[in-house]
């Protein structure tokens, strides 16, 4: 499940739990009781986690967040650090947090929200069209293109979800 087109690249635990935290979030802001306050505290968990490995990828450091719940060998496909996503997801994930945390707020800032949710899907839309059509520069560098198929595939989806939920 980790690699869905067996090209190596795979999916981080630390990208999985963002997403399976932004998808929470997003189901919540769907309920009829939507709970504000969790929806806030899983879109700061998912920020702060794309925030995070964004800032080890520009600043060349290792806050040690990328091996605390699995290990990966050192080399793997596309990736600058052991089991550390690609600036891609991070990104994505940051603007994720922010969005669905502003899904909280006023109109105003749920259009920001939105216009977050487009790049959300934009990055994503750009990863999977390389791994569609075997553009590999668009999915493997390691420091600045690198994601995963099932990553790319998941911002989709919570990119759409953001731009959805706007009512």
């Amino acid at each position: 499940l980790t690699d869905w087109t067996g090209g190596g690249i795979t999916i981080k635990a630390n990208a999985s739990l963002a997403i399976a935290a932004a998808a929470a979030a997003l189901l919540l802001l769907a309920s009829s009781l939507p709970s504000k306050i969790v929806v806030r505290v899983l879109a700061s968990f998912v920020a702060v986690i794309g925030g995070s490995t964004l800032l080890e990828h520009v600043f060349a450091w290792d806050l040690g967040i990328d091996t605390l719940l699995f290990d990966e060998p050192p080399g793997a496909a596309a990736t600058a650090a052991p089991n550390r996503m690609g600036p891609p997801a991070a990104t994505s994930l940051l603007a994720t947090g922010i969005a669905l945390a502003l899904r909280t707020c006023s109109a105003p800032a749920h259009r920001f929200g939105s216009a977050l949710g487009l790049a959300v899907l934009g990055i994503g839309m750009l990863s999977l069209t390389g791994h569609w059509y075997g553009a590999e520069t668009m999915y493997t560098i390691p420091r600045l293109t690198g994601i995963a198929a099932q990553t790319a595939t998941m911002t989709v989806a919570l990119g759409i979800g953001i731009i959805a939920s706007n009512p």
